[in-house]
């Protein structure tokens, strides 16, 4: 009778914790994920962000995660691992193991917690995939208040400031836009940096609007509206990364998703882009020259700098945290290779970059064999996009969550969420 008792109250205090962590599954962490894809934007604050991060996203993961491996085990983490999380399991690993003998103490331990919050942030997105029960209306809000600030952004800078508008791409000179530009709202760094952050979320809209899933006349024109305020913003922040990145972006979602529109949308697309052509090919042709002439805006000194630096030590790289004495250009000190492949290269190796291609190719292969799950169509478009686009900027993989991780593991954690969810309680 007594083994009963204490059997009765075992599987009673299983339950509540399944309560509990069903709770925070499917409550709190679509919260603290919509607090970090977009709380750089409306909180005004880079400290509160960050705070405001930890408090509702990495620590409400950190406990799901505490009761998960009460409830089923240390091993049920490392079971039925796909290859991406193998992949980057073995990244994160090398990044430990060489900041050991690349770094100091203080910075050894700064690695450590770096990587822990990397692999709660991936935690925490595929648990809210896979848990979720509004992920399409969380990442379309998500988009819906990147879109309005972006809006913002372009109507205070050359409505209100009347700042001169210009598209570089055809080679009309004008002001980049990128941060708003008050206090810390919208604070994004650089132009470059703010359309790469921008395209992710015209990235989420535009998988969607090809694959019919706004199934209103309202909302469908709602979304195209949101699409061609960011690509606006796009254009006007006379960044050339992200425009390719764009471009790579559409061509992947053409090659996941088989909707009854698509090859008159592909028409449509590539007449635009022929009249485009022959109305600016003089101007394009132009930039095209000078673009070369300046060495890509100085970025072929600072990567025949890094490539230098990286043939001192190719195997292991200077640290993770290592100082990137780069060149003079244009009167700044460039403080970072301006290529996530080469920063990978110059911070820890070989071992790295490669470990960095071969996720993104898995995710892209992983992306295309599941492509009938709307969340894995995204996380082949996101993907794409933020591995062309930081072919030519951002900066440390490991710096603090932000725009790299928005870019890299968001996706590649969507990538990995095909599995199917095992029964929140075992016993």
């Amino acid at each position: 009778m007594q083994g009963s008792g204490n059997f009765e109250r075992s599987e009673g205090r299983f339950e509540r914790i399944d309560v509990l962590d069903l709770f925070i599954k499917r409550n709190v962490l679509p919260l603290g994920l919509f607090f970090q894809l977009t709380g750089m934007l409306w909180l005004g604050s880079i400290e509160y962000y960050a705070m405001l991060t930890y408090i509702f996203c990495f620590f409400p993961g950190l406990i799901s995660l505490c009761l998960h491996l009460y409830c089923f085990g240390m091993r049920s983490c490392f079971r039925g691992l796909t290859v991406g999380e193998k992949l980057l399991s073995v990244l994160f690993l090398w990044v430990v193991i060489n900041s050991l003998f690349m770094n100091d103490a203080v910075n050894q331990e700064a690695v450590l917690v770096r990587v822990v919050t990397a692999c709660l942030y991936l935690y925490v997105v595929r648990t809210v995939v896979l848990y979720g029960q509004n992920n399409h209306e969380l990442f379309l809000l998500s988009a819906y208040v990147a879109t309005l600030f972006a809006l913002i952004t372009l109507v205070y800078h050359y409505g209100i400031l009347e700042q001169p508008i210009g598209v570089r791409i055809v080679g009309v000179e004008g002001y980049r836009v990128g941060s708003l530009g008050i206090e810390e709202f919208g604070y994004l760094v650089s132009p470059i940096l703010a359309a790469l952050y921008y395209g992710v979320f015209a990235s989420m809209l535009w998988v969607g609007l090809i694959n019919g899933l706004y199934k209103s006349k309202r909302k469908t024109f709602i979304v195209m509206v949101c699409i061609s305020v960011i690509f606006t913003f796009i254009l006007f922040s006379g960044s050339r990364g992200p425009l390719l990145a764009f471009a790579g972006m559409v061509a992947m979602s053409f090659l996941l998703i088989n909707s009854h529109g698509k090859s008159k949308l592909m028409l449509v697309l590539l007449a635009f882009g022929y009249v485009l052509l022959f109305s600016f090919n003089q101007k394009i042709a132009t930039l095209i020259n000078n673009t070369f002439i300046d060495g890509f805006s100085g970025r072929f000194t600072i990567w025949e700098t890094t490539i230098a630096y990286i043939s001192q030590h190719p195997l292991v790289g200077h640290g993770s945290f290592a100082e990137y004495p780069g060149p003079i250009i244009e009167g700044r000190i460039m403080k970072h290779p301006h290529s996530m492949i080469l920063g990978l290269l110059f911070y820890w190796g070989i071992p790295a970059a490669i470990l960095y291609i071969a996720t993104v190719v898995w995710g892209v292969f992983i992306s295309y064999v599941h492509r009938d799950q709307p969340h894995m169509q995204m996380a082949g478009c996101i993907l794409v996009f933020g591995f062309v686009g930081m072919l030519t900027d951002t900066f440390n993989l490991l710096s603090r969550p932000g725009l790299e991780w928005l870019l890299f593991f968001f996706p590649v954690a969507l990538c990995v969420s095909k599995k199917e969810v095992r029964p929140v309680s075992s016993n």
